[in-house]
């Protein structure tokens, strides 16, 4: 059994061949982020017979979602809650905000310093995360009590 390497370790690609010793002639389609989308050559008389048992999907099967409620002047987790996003996690500041929050890592700034400044939503916008955890986003406001949402998938 030969396992198809994947940058994304939450889901496997396992390749079974029929014929022991047999060569794996079979060639990975990946999408612009590395992740395998499909395998083609699968079924050739040359490779003998292959399965695959596990077919990757575009859909997540679990998510997580939540808020928080007092965003102020100083950079503070989004969330502490440890989840493991498959696609990524959608934050999004809430339409009545009054400032501006910056979104980033535990350093984050609020327009302040270029080295650390967070990505800036404003009232209602949205930013997909591609990251391994949700717990290591950060936002930090341009105003005290901004309410941040954010749904990870």
């Amino acid at each position: 059994m030969a396992t198809l390497p994947r940058p994304d370790a939450n889901q496997r690609v396992t390749v079974v061949l029929d014929e022991p010793g047999g060569g794996i002639g079979l060639i990975p389609i990946v999408d612009s982020t590395g992740r395998i989308i499909t395998v083609i050559g699968a079924g050739s008389s040359s490779i003998g017979n292959v399965t695959i048992d596990q077919t990757l999907s575009d859909v997540a099967t679990v998510f997580d979602h939540g808020s928080n409620r007092d965003i102020d002047a100083t950079a503070e987790q989004i969330t502490s809650t440890s989840y493991v996003p498959v696609f990524g996690v959608l934050v999004k500041a809430d339409a009545a905000n009054t400032g501006i929050l910056y979104i980033g890592n535990s350093d984050v700034t609020a327009g302040t310093t270029a080295g650390t400044d967070g990505m800036p939503l404003s009232a209602g916008e949205s930013l997909l995360v591609k990251i391994n955890n949700v717990n290591k986003i950060y936002a930090i406001g341009s105003a005290a009590n901004q309410v941040v949402y954010w749904m990870a998938v």
